[in-house]
């Protein structure tokens, strides 16, 4: 069972669905290096606390967001426990064995891909274990995002690192060729680099991990998220490959 959205976008020429966990489009490893905004200068809060509730989620969450490096590739992660295991995209891994994690604080550490979910582009990543202060965060599968209701993406777009955007989500979506599986439709701009990071509603509630986005002549923020509800299948053990070992 895959998430391909194919069937509904054949018609439209000139329309592709694009994996984002790349981060490709001119920029080499060290030129996303030299474009990276280091932690202390990623976000300033300058309006009174309580009044700027996208601020809010962004202090709540920023620690539980990882930056991603398999080889050529760079992605997010999110971190769901205090033992450091990340979740992201498998196209974000690849087929990479080990990856190197970052932190918000900029801690480098190394990661072990224990798990993969080809069809449902899912990963899973166990860090070494280190004195980290990890924030876990879980999805929150009981109640389905609604229709226009307000999200926010944080992940590294072109590898500008802990970006934060917002939208709405603009649509839910069954998709797949023999067994249905939901997908939501977002506004909130994505690139390549923000593959496998969060997006979360208001309240700063984890309700999926970006995938993909439509791009071709005219598009603009099409983008996708695997639900909550994946998330939870996934992680309690469907739609998996073995671990490679590293």
């Amino acid at each position: 069972m895959g998430l391909s959205i194919s069937r509904f976008v054949l018609a439209a020429a000139g329309i592709t669905l694009a994996l984002l966990g790349g981060c490709t489009g001119g920029h080499s490893p060290g030129q996303v290096d030299q474009a990276h905004v280091h932690a202390g200068g990623v976000h300033v809060v300058a309006e009174t606390p309580g009044t700027c509730p996208i601020c809010e989620v962004y202090e709540l969450r920023r620690d539980s967001v990882v930056r991603i490096r398999a080889g050529s590739s760079l992605g997010t992660g999110v971190v769901i426990d205090n033992n450091g295991t990340v979740l992201t995209n498998a196209h974000v891994v690849g087929d990479s064995a080990t990856v190197t994690l970052e932190t918000y604080r900029g801690d480098m550490i190394r990661g072990v891909v224990v798990r993969r979910g080809m069809g449902i582009d899912l990963a899973l990543i166990s860090a070494d274990p280190t004195d980290i202060q990890w924030q876990g965060v879980m999805p929150i599968a009981e109640d389905p995002p609604i229709v226009g209701s307000k999200v926010y993406v944080i992940g590294h777009p072109a590898g500008l690192g802990w970006t934060l955007t917002e939208g709405i989500i603009s649509a839910r979506r069954r998709v797949g060729e023999v067994e249905k599986t939901e997908i939501i439709q977002i506004t909130a701009a994505v690139s390549p680099g923000n593959s496998g990071g969060p997006a979360f509603d208001g309240d700063g509630h984890w309700i999926g991990t970006v995938t993909s986005k439509l791009v071709g002549h005219g598009l603009e923020n099409i983008s996708f998220v695997i639900p909550a509800s994946e998330l939870h299948r996934f992680l309690s053990g469907g739609a998996a490959s073995p671990p490679r070992k590293p």
